[in-house]
């Protein structure tokens, strides 16, 4: 399932690359590792707010089904 937070963080992650690119080309290796660093901070950012969401949207789903049914795992 590709959402649009996924899809944000997809563009954001290739155009911050792209940016990278472009600067090592045209100005020089020091710019473009700093700006570099900003994609992989934008990816790590980005898999632990999905990861939070997951925990918010599943888990505890699962433990309010699970407190409904007086802590009875099987019904």
């Amino acid at each position: 399932m590709f959402r649009l937070f996924d899809a944000l963080v997809l563009v954001t992650s290739l155009s911050t690359f792209g940016l990278c690119i472009y600067v090592y080309i045209t100005n020089g290796v020091t710019d473009a590792l700093f700006i570099g660093v900003f994609g992989i901070f934008i990816l790590t950012l980005s898999i632990y707010v999905k990861l939070l969401r997951i925990v918010h949207f599943v888990l505890y789903k699962t433990l309010d089904q699970y407190e409904k049914n007086d802590g009875d795992t099987y019904g």
